[in-house]
């Protein structure tokens, strides 16, 4: 694994994602809202957002010169992705969150609802997904 490519693809999918979200949050005035009284558009975009982000930059990933591809290497991708984003949520809401214990509260709240698990899955999937295709079609193509 290429650990600087294969982190700037996190970074990119983490900003990415948290962009959309930010102004999905002002088109929908939702602010911090209780996640039960967020729009359904909003957790829709919250859950697709990461995993189309991170098709697009493990992609970009996997078509670097000199990585290693397959279906392994995507696990290993998709789960530092996952890793990124935590370690980046909490270095953003430590601060932002109006002290520490509120903003436990928060990244409890958040990483405690069903919509992280399953986007958490399904971006470690799409890596896979998309480090196991990169190789099948480098090597079809070749032939």
């Amino acid at each position: 694994m290429k650990i600087k490519r294969a982190f700037l693809a996190s970074m990119y999918t983490y900003l990415a994602s948290l962009a959309v979200a930010i102004i999905g949050a002002f088109i929908f005035n939702a602010g911090t809202a209780d996640p039960n009284e967020i729009h359904p558009v909003l957790w829709i975009v919250g859950v697709l957002g990461p995993i189309v982000f991170a098709w697009i930059f493990s992609t970009w990933y996997f078509r670097g010169s000199h990585v290693a591809q397959g279906r392994g290497q995507g696990l290993l991708l998709g789960i530092l992705m996952i890793i990124t984003g935590f370690v980046l949520d909490v270095i953003t809401v430590l601060p932002t969150a109006g002290g520490f214990d509120n903003a436990i509260t928060l990244l409890v709240s958040y990483y405690t609802q069903w919509a992280f698990w399953v986007t958490a899955v399904l971006v470690i999937f799409m890596c896979v997904l998309v480090g196991g295709n990169v190789r099948q079609a480098a090597s079809s193509s070749s032939s």
